[in-house]
């Protein structure tokens, strides 16, 4: 698939209203940060080091994505930093999710 296309797809208009950013990289986050708690969740630790672990992983792959924009590979666009706190807050939702479904 060509990833210019993909990046497209992705990033369709999202819906913003004042303060609330959410496009299809949005359901990508939550679901990858439930994903990334659930293999966190896996270690032996404190639930306080998890969390820090897991926010500390949801912040490296931003990084990731600002590192591939910088190289200028199609599959992500230049990010507003409203979007990369958005694409942080919907991981760490994922991530409780996962967090409370695990507890039960």
């Amino acid at each position: 698939m060509n990833l210019e296309l993909l990046a497209d797809f992705l990033n369709l208009p999202p819906i913003t209203y004042s303060f609330f950013f959410f496009n299809l990289w949005s359901i990508i986050h939550f679901a990858s940060g439930g994903l990334v708690f659930f293999l966190v969740n896996k270690f032996k630790i404190k639930t306080d080091l998890k969390f820090l672990i897991f926010f500390l992983l949801l912040g490296a792959y931003e990084l990731f994505e600002l590192f591939i924009i910088s190289l200028g590979i199609p599959m992500f666009r230049t990010e507003l930093i409203m979007d990369i706190v958005y694409d942080l807050i919907y991981g760490f939702l994922g991530g409780l999710v996962v967090y409370y479904l695990i507890k039960k």
